[in-house]
């Protein structure tokens, strides 16, 4: 299917955001119980039977070739800022509210749009820019809830790599104050320049999306591995809650190889903040499935993250 899709950037983004909008709909469906450091210890094996999948399915040169060793170092400090991206959005939910944290990492794709130009050279047609402002700021307003949500509710979704399930543990004990801000701006930062980062590798020598795949199991069980070991209190696993637990999590880790592949093919300053979409995604999803009511606000964001989508998909 890839083979298939290869130079279609914007067929393989899309299918991302429904994966990732339908997964995060299924994690709050199924195991919102599971904390998060517990998702990132079962992300790992699940990682990397799809990823090492999808190496062996497909050309590549050999991973460690000396004229390919910079692009493995740039897809892997992507995958890397990537991961410790991630564990900064949850270490900022334990001290910081939902409500806050949500609208400020949903600006992520902002920093990419803003990197992209300056360092890789992508220019958009005012059609684009126009439409990638509607995909953030309908996002940017999905996010913003008045009152703290409870875990895992749509106001406090962020779709993304493995392991990042829907909102998160809400509000907890501040260690130090205002920490948590500090450490959800870092997260946008990450993301951002992991997605920069991802597309540059590409113009390497030697550059292939099947050994960023190879690579990407090491930084998953490096990043969301470690800290799910470090994290975790409770030790006791079910196949109920593994089974899951692997359904949403393969969902994520197909759609990063789709995102990954995409990276290949089409400018990161519209990859990403159409990634974004998953958000609206998964409220339709809670809206038909789990039966759950939308404020008039929300149908007004998804309506405007939709109508971003078609612009940012103009020529």
């Amino acid at each position: 299917m890839y083979s298939l899709l290869s130079g279609h950037w914007l067929v393989l983004t899309l299918i991302t955001v429904f994966l990732y909008g339908i997964g995060d709909g299924l994690y709050k469906q199924f195991v919102e119980h599971i904390s998060p450091p517990r998702f990132c210890l079962y992300s790992v094996p699940v990682a990397a039977v799809v990823y090492i999948t999808f190496f062996l399915t497909h050309d590549h040169p050999p991973p460690l070739a000396p004229e390919g060793r910079l692009f493995l170092y740039c897809a892997t400090l992507a995958n890397l800022v990537e991961g410790i991206a991630v564990i900064l959005y949850y270490e900022s939910l334990k001290g910081g509210l939902v409500s806050i944290v949500g609208p400020i990492t949903a600006a992520s794709p902002a920093v990419t749009v803003v990197l992209a130009y300056f360092f890789l050279e992508e220019l958009l047609t005012p059609a684009q820019y126009g439409g990638v402002v509607l995909v953030i700021g309908g996002c940017l307003g999905i996010a913003y809830e008045p009152h703290d949500p409870p875990a895992g509710a749509p106001g406090s979704t962020r779709a993304g790599p493995e392991g990042e399930p829907p909102g998160g543990p809400g509000r907890g004990k501040k260690a130090v104050k205002q920490l948590w801000f500090l450490q959800a701006v870092l997260s946008v930062f990450g993301w951002g320049i992991g997605a920069t980062l991802m597309k540059y590798s590409y113009q390497l020598p030697n550059a292939n999306e099947a050994n960023i795949m190879l690579f990407r199991v090491f930084t998953v069980a490096l990043t969301l591995g470690v800290y799910g070991l470090l994290r975790e209190r409770e030790w006791r696993f079910t196949a109920r809650e593994a089974a899951r637990a692997v359904v949403p999590l393969a969902m994520f880790s197909i759609g990063n190889s789709m995102l990954i592949t995409a990276y290949k093919w089409g400018p990161a300053s519209l990859v990403m903040p159409l990634l974004s979409a998953s958000i609206p995604v998964t409220l339709v999803y809670a809206f038909f499935i789990l039966r759950e009511r939308l404020t008039r606000l929300q149908w007004v964001c998804i309506t405007l993250a939709f109508t971003g989508m078609l612009l940012c998909s103009t020529p």
